[in-house]
């Protein structure tokens, strides 16, 4: 094997602070460790340099002067450990590492998970004019970079757009995921509380936060019952969320049962029960990005019922296996109705599905598709000297 294609040997991820991954990780988090599992698993060594979010901030600390305080330590960790490549997912620690990777020439690529929106002036609590300066570092930061990777190619768009950060620098890789763990489950199916064997389970998968469309969910439920009583739907909920999620979302608590698994390992049981998966997300800036939840939905081979925001319509529209639809109430209802009657949309699911999963969201696919940008990344300026995409 040539040195050039054994190349990247090492990475350091720079990331927020992460949970321990023997918790129940979503989001952001569980989507870095599989990217970490799936560069370790094909030889490449992978160092974590985690930096404090807000999130982390005490009553009395600020976020910025610990930033601050913590790149300083980056030259040494650089000079030290001597990472191939530098991946740095989030525009937070972005701009100031940036200077150290280019002072040691090593390419640097910037994973963006979601779109950061500035604070809004006269709210509680905010800090307008320094979020805004946080968005100028971070298009300054993107426009730098040997390459970044977006998660969405709405993301994309925005970054080319409203960052002026060149469409050639971007690659859209959604999050990784093992797709057969879902498409060819074969255990035994979970009891669900409440619900009857003749009931059509519709599930929703994932968190409560408002930009997963709980809300409108429940506004579509209550559309849905008023015609059939045969619909059951089921909640599986990630993380500490609140006892009184049916009441505070307002679903009907006779056809609803929120399900807290105990691991990700319950969820391919999970949706071999369902009838239909559905996500309602509502049309926000939050939803501009893709999550892995919509990988699992497909692998798993059921119907899909999903508002058309952002890349859901470019994933989905052409699987006649999915329902897509406007994010309204009635026209929600609507869609859970076809899909629970239709028998040529279960067919087409089954069939079409798991392909369009192993398509978009396979992590050996992915694998490729990084190892294309470390390569990008260091065949641009100061870089170009290192082995680059053939």
């Amino acid at each position: 094997m040539s040195p050039a294609s054994q190349w990247p040997r090492s990475v350091l991820m720079v990331t927020p602070s992460l949970p321990s991954e023997a918790e129940n990780v979503t989001g952001s988090p569980a989507h870095i460790f599989k990217v970490r599992r799936t560069l370790e698993a094909h030889g490449i060594g992978v160092s974590i340099l985690q930096y404090a979010t807000p999130q982390d901030r005490g009553p009395t600390g600020s976020n910025e002067s610990t930033l601050c305080a913590w790149s300083l330590k980056v030259p040494r960790l650089l000079a030290k450990t001597r990472p191939d490549v530098v991946h740095c997912h989030g525009h937070l620690a972005a701009a100031l590492i940036y200077p150290f990777a280019k002072l040691f020439r090593t390419p640097f690529v910037c994973e963006i998970h979601g779109v950061y929106v500035p604070s809004a002036w006269g709210s509680r609590g905010s800090r307008p004019l320094l979020s805004r300066c946080s968005k100028l570092m971070e298009f300054w930061a993107l426009r730098r970079s040997g390459h970044v990777i977006a998660q969405a190619e709405g993301m994309k768009n925005e970054l080319m757009n409203a960052g002026r950060v060149p469409g050639a620098r971007i690659t859209v890789i959604y999050p990784g995921l093992n797709t057969s763990e879902f498409a060819d489950y074969s255990g035994p199916l979970p009891e669900i509380p409440g619900c009857n064997s003749c009931d059509k389970v519709v599930m929703y998968a994932g968190s409560t936060h408002s930009y997963q469309g709980l809300a409108l969910l429940a506004q579509a439920q209550e559309q849905l019952v008023a015609r059939r009583s045969d619909v059951f739907f089921v909640l599986v909920l990630s993380g500490n969320t609140s006892e009184d999620v049916v009441e505070n979302f307002g679903f009907d608590c006779r056809y609803t049962r929120v399900i807290r698994p105990g691991g990700s390992s319950e969820l391919p049981g999970f949706f071999k029960r369902a009838d239909v998966l559905i996500h309602a997300r509502p049309p926000c800036l939050d939803n501009i990005n893709v999550q892995s939840k919509l990988g699992l939905y497909l692998a798993s081979g059921k119907p899909i019922v999903a508002t058309n925001i952002g890349d859901y319509t470019l994933i989905m529209g052409a699987s006649r296996g999915c329902v897509l639809t406007d994010p309204a109430p009635a026209r929600i209802a609507e869609a859970v109705a076809a899909a629970l009657d239709d028998p040529e949309i279960r067919h087409n699911a089954a069939r079409s599905n798991p392909e369009l999963a192993r398509r978009y969201f396979e992590a050996d696919r992915n694998y490729d598709r990084l190892l294309h940008v470390y390569r990008s990344a260091a065949g641009k300026g100061l870089w170009s000297g290192l082995p680059s995409a053939a």
